[in-house]
């Protein structure tokens, strides 16, 4: 993996250059930013750079958290990094996802931050810096990645031959995020479906068809990324009858179906952020395990 494969990430990408370049390599980089940005890849990039083989630690299948003993037990990674290399090579640790890592993980992981192995780094991942120890984060060179661009997010799914309508949808709920693009695109035709049947019940003021759809995803997991979709969704639509009104423009298909737009006549623009503002609340408060249903029902009732 090369830099040049990456799309976007023009200043990370030439700050982890300079850091090359300079010959000054800590012991520890916090790479931040929401998920599917490209954070797993430009660190990898950097391990090329560096000419230094990579370790990775993640969450054990099975597992919610990563556990203290992989780090600590006998296939640990520091297990690991105290045999001896074969050559003179760096050695990059991949802690991904970091802000999953348990509490006794984050502390095993601090002493070893204090006193890394000789020619070892560590680069943790992250999407949640907060919640990592601030004295994790105080060892750690911060780099911080944002959402790409819409024109560079054109580029990124380009190679996947998109109809005009759909690539446009794609764009729009992948929100600069390259992962979620590749996601998006590749179930794009069930995620259409599945939006068709939103935008019906939220222009006929049902919600109970979607609190119940929601009900019967027995994975919590799944449950609480279809309560995110049925978010974003939400939000995108609302975005793009205000980006409508604001450009006295013909709102796109993929993203406002023109039955919804009556329902959203009786909002002004002041009132149509104001929702959209509530809307990303309760995105917050599903990634904080609030109850899907409940969550769901009082998102839309104002919608």
């Amino acid at each position: 993996m090369s830099y040049e494969s990456i799309v976007g990430h023009v200043g990370p990408i030439a700050r982890l250059q300079g850091i090359v370049s300079g010959g000054r390599i800590a012991g520890g980089y916090l790479f931040a930013g929401p998920d599917g940005l490209g954070k797993r890849l430009t660190a990898e990039a950097f391990a090329q750079a560096l000419d230094a083989e990579v370790l990775a630690v993640g969450v054990p299948e099975g597992k919610q958290k990563i556990p203290i003993e992989a780090f600590r037990d006998e296939g640990g990674i520091l297990r690991k990094l105290s045999l001896k290399a074969l050559d003179k090579r760096r050695r990059i640790v991949i802690v991904d996802p970091a802000d999953r890592m348990s509490d006794d993980a984050q502390n095993c992981l601090l002493k070893t931050l204090e006193e890394p192995p000789e020619r070892c780094l560590f680069v943790l991942l992250t999407v949640r810096p907060e919640a990592l120890f601030p004295t994790i984060r105080s060892r750690c060179h911060t780099v911080l990645f944002t959402p790409l661009a819409e024109k560079e997010m054109r580029r990124f799914i380009e190679p996947l031959k998109l109809d005009a309508a759909t690539a446009d949808w794609v764009i729009a709920l992948a929100a600069g995020s390259p992962g979620r693009a590749t996601r998006l695109a590749g179930e794009a035709e069930e995620l259409r479906t599945r939006a068709g049947e939103l935008f019906d019940n939220l222009a006929a003021g049902t919600l109970n068809p979607i609190i119940e759809r929601l009900g019967r995803i027995r994975d919590n997991e799944e449950a609480r990324r279809r309560a995110r979709e049925v978010l974003d969704l939400t939000i995108l639509a609302l975005r793009e009858e205000l980006r409508s009104r604001e450009l006295k423009d013909v709102p796109r298909p993929a993203l406002l179906p023109e039955s919804l737009r009556p329902r959203l006549a009786a909002l002004d623009s002041e009132e149509l952020a104001d929702r959209i503002r509530e809307l990303m609340d309760h995105l917050r408060w599903i990634d904080a395990n609030a109850n899907v249903g409940l969550t769901i029902e009082n998102a839309l009732l104002r919608i």
